[in-house]
């Protein structure tokens, strides 16, 4: 038989109950209102940490990945890199701490904001929001726990509007016909928009530099620069400053206004740098700024020199 609890347990007992209840309570109260925030709540005019200004209109028909960065958040790099730069994606991070601008002076897109504008929920875990282009939220979660499924979203309703490398030089003839000159087993094709010596194009010219020392016997080597941005002179000036040691030459009018109108459906940055290994005259790998794959791409050529 169980003993009998006295008065003074139960008066202990039930302010225990009540205090667990009104605990839980609290914290489903946050995570509902975290998880119920709504593009709507933003402010009209929102002052970024860059000290540009955006308007809440500006969103209309566009996707938007909006982040409360908080302490957990973890780094934003290769999300950013692969979706900021289609101009149908709009990215908001809204900081705890206003010093976290790393993200904003590196990519497009991009609107970083104090969290003293808005009211900031769940500021050590951080919370992530991914709404489709009628406003509509389609993906929440908790950032510490990655962004795979907002990724995997985005994938799904964006698919149609991914950049395709090969959709740049599909039907360039001048193109084909430049491969088909070389007379190497590899042809290596990179494509440039805008030189920049400490940005991802420096790097690449550097690993090609190397690449055209080491692999002359069996890797050709080829520069485009885009003749939309570059003259005659230009170019001559850009190949003694910038040290490249493998020929580049200039577009023709065909393939930079095909490369015009993908700089206008996504950005200048994302096709900057645009790569593509040949072997035997046939594409068998291709890197650009949005799919993070440098290395991937260096890694390949390097592999068929074994």
């Amino acid at each position: 038989m169980e003993p009998k609890r006295s008065l003074s347990n139960i008066l202990l007992f039930v302010p225990g109950i009540v205090l667990i209840g009104y605990s839980a309570y609290i914290l489903s109260h946050k995570t509902l209102s975290s998880q119920s925030f709504s593009l709507a709540s933003l402010p009209k005019s929102i002052k970024e940490l860059s000290g540009r200004e955006f308007r809440r209109n500006d969103l209309s028909g566009k996707y938007v990945f909006l982040e409360f960065r908080g302490q957990d958040s973890p780094p934003l790099d290769e999300f950013l890199s692969q979706w900021s730069h289609y101009p149908k994606l709009s990215v908001i991070l809204i900081h705890d701490d206003p010093s976290d601008n790393k993200y904003y002076s590196r990519f497009p897109n991009i609107h970083a904001v104090a969290a003293d504008l808005i009211d900031m929920r769940a500021a050590k875990i951080g919370f992530y929001y991914l709404y489709n282009n009628l406003g509509t939220l389609i993906e929440a979660g908790q950032s510490r726990s990655g962004y795979d499924k907002a990724k995997i979203a985005l994938m799904k309703y964006l698919q149609n509007d991914v950049f395709d490398p090969i959709s740049l030089i599909d039907h360039s003839v001048w193109i084909s016909d430049l491969v088909h000159q070389q007379n190497k087993k590899y042809v290596l094709l990179s494509m440039f928009s805008n030189f920049c010596a400490s940005c991802r194009t420096g790097k690449i010219i550097d690993r090609l530099n190397t690449i055209r020392i080491k692999r002359e016997n069996d890797v050709a080597i080829i520069g485009v620069l885009n003749s939309s941005f570059y003259s005659p002179s230009d170019l001559s000036v850009l190949i003694s400053q910038s040290g490249i040691v493998f020929p580049i030459y200039l577009s023709p009018d065909d393939l930079s206004g095909q490369w015009h109108f993908y700089i206008q459906k996504y950005s200048k940055q994302l096709l900057d740098g645009v790569l593509f290994l040949y072997q035997n005259g046939v594409i068998i790998k291709s890197a650009d700024a949005s799919c993070f794959c440098d290395d991937d791409f260096f890694m390949l050529l390097e592999s068929t020199g074994n």
